[in-house]
Formats: structure tokens, sequence, C-alpha cells
């Protein structure tokens, strides 16, 4: 749990705009390494999952990112199917927004109810 803990509060440090702070590389790679383990030693931790992935798509590491939030909503839904816990439900929606895919459908739906005459 200290973990994710310590990752989350990384990605809130890099993505806050009003931190001054040393080069982002610097500060993701103890996050990286931390959460590679995690997710060797609790490789059913959809959260963790997700995590790592962000980690590593802050790094530029493209292809473990969309490997880990894969992986991540796939334990996620599974997890919410079973017990349709309203947290995990979050956990699902939030990681599902980081899937190309998923998202690439949903706007084409939200394109679809918007009227033929809306973008001009």
């Amino acid at each position: 749990m200290a973990d994710l803990q310590f990752a989350s509060r990384v990605l809130v440090t890099v993505n806050d705009s009003n931190t001054v702070r040393a080069p982002t590389t610097d500060i993701l790679l103890p996050a990286f390494f931390i959460l590679r383990r995690h997710s060797q030693l609790f490789s059913a931790d959809g959260w963790g999952l997700h995590t790592f992935g962000l980690i590593c798509e802050c790094l530029g590491k493209l292809e473990q990112d969309v490997e880990y939030i894969n992986c991540a909503i796939t334990l996620l839904e599974a997890a919410y199917e079973e017990k349709e816990d309203p947290i995990v439900e979050c956990q699902f929606v939030i990681a599902r927004t980081n899937g190309y895919e998923g998202l690439l459908t949903s706007f084409e739906n939200v394109l679809g109810l918007l009227p033929e005459d809306a973008g001009a």
C-alpha cells in the first residue's frame, strides 16, 4: 500500500504545474522501480497496474503503458462484476478512460449524438 501511495504522490507532483522540481525522469524513476516490483508481487492488483501504466506513460514507455493499463482494465472489470463495489467501479472507469480503443469508441459515440449542423 505504501508503494502505491508513494507512486500516487509522485504522479501528482509531476502533473502539478505550480511545483518547482528536478527533471521529471529523476522524479519518476524511483516510482517506476517500486511499482515494477509491486506489479510482480501483486499481479492481480488492478489499481497498482494502472498506476504503473501511468508512470510508464510519463516516462515514454508507451508499449508498457498500454500493456499494464489493458491488464488493469481487465482485472478491474472482473473485480467489479464479482462484487459490484462502487470503489472498484470508479477505478475501472478511470482506467478505462486511459484505454485508447475505449476512449476512441466513446468519442465516436458522443459525435454520433451531436446534430449534424453542430460543427458548423
